[in-house]
């Protein structure tokens, strides 16, 4: 099974439920990638801390330049309110 790298920009109810389907995606069959969250992005502090516990986000960042510049990026998860798209 083919990992694919996965970064979250927004880490607030959204960013938290992707990264638990992410964590669960074992459970499909017949499925030919893996999801591995290796990155997140979030302007608070408070929001990043809980990522820590994620032992694939290698890389918690404020700054979501950083994310992107992550060569093990490889799918982008924008899930911060529409109003900043």
């Amino acid at each position: 099974m083919k990992k694919v790298g996965i970064g979250i920009i927004g880490g607030g109810l959204m960013g938290l439920e992707m990264a638990s389907a992410f964590a669960r995606w074992c459970a499909p069959t017949n499925v030919e990638v893996m999801p591995e969250l290796v990155a997140v992005a979030d302007l608070v502090e408070d929001v990043r801390i809980w990522f820590r516990r994620v032992p694939s986000c290698t890389q918690i960042t404020a700054d979501y330049h950083e994310l992107l510049a992550n060569p093990a990026v490889e799918v982008v998860y924008l899930a911060v309110s529409q109003n900043l798209y």
